[in-house]
């Protein structure tokens, strides 16, 4: 049988994929913006606003949330299991961590649906 620690801990193979998959939609979400930024001749506050009332551009930008939180999420947590010796410092610094990036979550979820 397998225990529900084996299954909450996602290492190897399964953390390389979702960071490179991160990474592949941040760079996407990028040139999204990018090409968003060229096509138009002059930047104002009211094209700004259409662009990101669109449904297909808040998604986007979800989803794009969601990817730096993770990739971000991943690194802190290698970082703080590798370089901090003291098992009660790096469980609080994962957990400081992982309380921050869940405010930023919903901060930016709050943000970007307002619009």
């Amino acid at each position: 049988m397998v225990s529900i620690k084996l299954i909450l801990k996602c290492h190897g193979v399964y953390e390389w994929l979702l960071v490179r998959f991160s990474a592949i939609w941040m760079l996407s979400y990028i040139i999204y913006i990018s090409v968003f930024m060229i096509s138009v001749n002059t930047l104002s506050y009211d094209k700004w606003y259409d662009f990101f009332s669109k449904n297909t551009t808040k998604i986007f930008s979800i989803i794009a949330l969601f990817s730096v939180l993770s990739h971000t999420w991943i690194g802190m947590r290698h970082i703080l299991e590798d370089y901090i010796t003291l098992p009660v410092l790096r469980q609080l610094g994962i957990w400081i961590t992982g309380c921050i990036l869940f405010v930023y979550l919903l901060f930016g979820m709050i943000i970007i649906w307002s619009i």
